[in-house]
C-alpha cells in the first residue's frame, strides 16, 4: 500500500487510528510482568461518544481463566463529532475486580494524550482545576498538570496526575471554547479569499 502524504521509512511508520480510539497503554517494558501498571497512559482521539474496557491480570499464568483472577476498568469519552469545537470528558470508571491477582495495582496515576489542535480554555480533575504549565518541562516536573503541545502531532492536550484510587471513579473535563471556529469553518474561509 502506498501512503503518499504520509513520511514512511524504517524509523517512522504511520498508525492510521479511527476518530473516537480511547488507546490504553502502560510504559514500554520487555515483557508484560515488568509493567509499571501504576501508570496509565490513554491515547484519546475525540469524537462522539466511544469507551473501552481495559482487562488486567498477572500477566503471566492462566489465573484469569482458572480463578477469574483479573479486573476490568471501563474507559470511556464524550466529545463533538470529529471537526466540530466543543467540550471533551473523559471517565474512568471503578474497576471491577473479579477475583485478585499478583501485580494487582489499588492506585494509579494517569496521562491522556488528547488529540485536538485547538487548546482548551481549562481542564477539571473530578471537579477541581488542574494547574496549566506552559513547556514540556514543567510538565515532565509536575505531578498533575496540563499542557497544550502544539509542535505534536498537530495538536495535543497532555494531561496527568497524581495516584487515584482504581476504586472510584476519575472524570477529566476539557473545557473547549465553542466560540472559536471549527477546523472546517477556517478551511472553508481560506478558499473564500
Amino acid at each position: 500500500m502506498v501512503l503518499g502524504h504520509y513520511p514512511i521509512d524504517i524509523d517512522h511508520i504511520p498508525v492510521l487510528v479511527k476518530a473516537g480510539a480511547i488507546i490504553p497503554r502502560y510504559k514500554g517494558a520487555r515483557s508484560d510482568a515488568l509493567q509499571d501498571k501504576s501508570h496509565l497512559i490513554m491515547q484519546l482521539v475525540p469524537s462522539g461518544d466511544s469507551e473501552f474496557t481495559l482487562f488486567e491480570d498477572d500477566g503471566e499464568s492462566r489465573a484469569y481463566k482458572e480463578q477469574n483472577a483479573f479486573a476490568e476498568t471501563r474507559l470511556a469519552m464524550s466529545a463533538p463529532p470529529l471537526g466540530t469545537v466543543g467540550d471533551i470528558e473523559v471517565t474512568v470508571d471503578p474497576a471491577v475486580v473479579h477475583a485478585s491477582y499478583n501485580g494487582q495495582v489499588n492506585q494509579r496515576s494517569y496521562e491522556l494524550e488528547v488529540a485536538t489542535r485547538l487548546a482548551p480554555l481549562a481542564v477539571t480533575l473530578d471537579g477541581r482545576s488542574v494547574q496549566q504549565v506552559t513547556s514540556v518541562q514543567d510538565f515532565a516536573a509536575a505531578t498533575e498538570a496540563w499542557f497544550f503541545d502544539s509542535s505534536l502531532r498537530q495538536g495535543v492536550i497532555r494531561i496527568k496526575t497524581g495516584k487515584q484510587p482504581v476504586s472510584s471513579q476519575t472524570r477529566f473535563y476539557i473545557n473547549m471554547d465553542e466560540g472559536r471556529p471549527t477546523l472546517r469553518q477556517n478551511l472553508t474561509r481560506r478558499r473564500h479569499t
